[in-house]
């Protein structure tokens, strides 16, 4: 199948065109493993919305199979700035203990309408789209910038809907995209690892993902899984914590964490 691509004027943004030579880039770097009509697809896409594939500010992706296109927060807010009634944007606001389920983040858009001001809010809670520990590791380490991201996405469109309908950033995406984690009996080998005493009843199971999880016993966090603990803390806690056995639990998720970063890195590159 011919993937030729016709551009697509936009009284907006103009025709995008698209070199033999660039389309022969394209499928070697942001579209390995496009079928022809998958790419002539994301070339229309990439035209429709005045941008080149080579921008990447327009991602190639595939979710459960099938290509999805998934945009930069640049994009946003380059197509609400073309139109000439965006009148700003608002830093976010943010609500709720870092890392909690009730954590959220606030951001309003600002528009000219008819001539007036108005606002667009957007809302984004961590219980939404925090995608677990497996894939959460960018959203322990910049909690406010990822969240911060998905409540400006969700303005941007609140407030844009004709220029950024079916725009939708990573950030946002993260949570379709998670795997649940299962949790199973408690393994010896795991109890073993983190107590350190396997004499000792630890209350402790993994997930089958293999990420050790631990009940925390003592502090703020008392009676919390260390899975949902934030990053920075456990860190803290592994080098200065009192409790030979809570610093080894602490220890083992922080390397987990850090070996699921550097497989993701591996994949992606």
């Amino acid at each position: 199948m011919s993937t030729e691509l016709v551009p697509v004027p936009s009284h907006e943004v103009g025709q995008v065109i698209i070199t033999e030579e660039q389309k022969d880039l394209v499928r070697k770097t942001v579209a390995q493993d496009a079928t022809d009509a998958e790419l002539q697809l994301y070339f229309y896409d990439c035209a429709r919305r005045g941008v080149h594939p080579l921008d990447k500010l327009l991602h190639y992706t595939k979710r459960q199979g099938k290509y999805t296109p998934i945009t930069s927060i640049d994009l946003l807010r380059m197509r609400a700035d073309s139109t000439g009634q965006h009148v700003g944007t608002d830093e976010p606001i943010y609500q709720g203990v870092k890392g909690s389920p009730d954590f959220a983040a606030l951001v309003r858009v600002h528009k000219l309408v008819a001539g007036q001001k108005a606002t667009f809010t957007g809302t984004a809670r961590w219980s939404e789209y925090f995608p677990g520990e497996a894939q959460g590791f960018m959203w322990k380490k910049m909690p406010h910038l990822m969240l911060g991201k998905c409540a400006e996405a969700l303005a941007l469109r609140k407030a844009f809907p004709a220029q950024l309908h079916g725009l939708y950033v990573q950030e946002e995406m993260d949570q379709a995209e998670a795997k649940p984690e299962v949790r199973t009996a408690p393994l010896k080998e795991a109890a073993e690892y983190l107590s350190g005493a396997p004499d000792q009843p630890v209350d402790i199971t993994v997930t089958t993902n293999q990420q050790p999880v631990f009940t925390w016993r003592v502090g703020t966090h008392k009676g919390k899984p260390i899975d949902e603990i934030p990053l920075d803390y456990l860190e803290w806690f592994a080098k200065n914590g009192k409790l030979e056995d809570h610093r080894q639990a602490a220890q083992a998720a922080v390397d987990w964490a850090n070996s699921q970063a550097t497989l993701g890195m591996d994949e992606q590159g």
